[in-house]
């Protein structure tokens, strides 16, 4: 029996997937914003944080939705939406790899 590949997660946004909701709620937390005020253009750096901590970033990361981000790659981000994409695709790689 051949196991079937698990579709690449969409790049579009779905605020009501549980992930992303998860992901919202847990950077509301860390930005001490309103969930609202996370939408896919919102910048990182500036609208949020202007001294973004991505160690601390990381660590929230890992411990409320066991997603590890390195550093570099988190520099890279720069919407709400770039870290909301990289999110899903680190969980559906690793439910893919889960899978195999």
């Amino acid at each position: 029996m051949t196991a079937t590949a698990t579709p690449m997660p969409s790049t579009q946004l779905r605020w009501e997937h549980p992930i992303e909701l998860r992901l919202r709620a847990a950077m509301a937390r860390f930005f001490a914003v309103d969930a609202t005020a996370l939408r896919p253009g919102t910048t990182l750096r500036g609208e949020l944080a202007h001294g973004l901590d991505l160690t601390a970033l990381g660590v929230v990361l890992d411990s409320e939705l066991d997603v590890q981000i390195p550093d570099w790659a988190l520099e890279r981000m720069r919407t709400y939406a770039d870290l909301a994409r990289t999110v899903r695709i680190v969980i559906w790689a690793r439910e893919t790899k889960k899978a195999a």
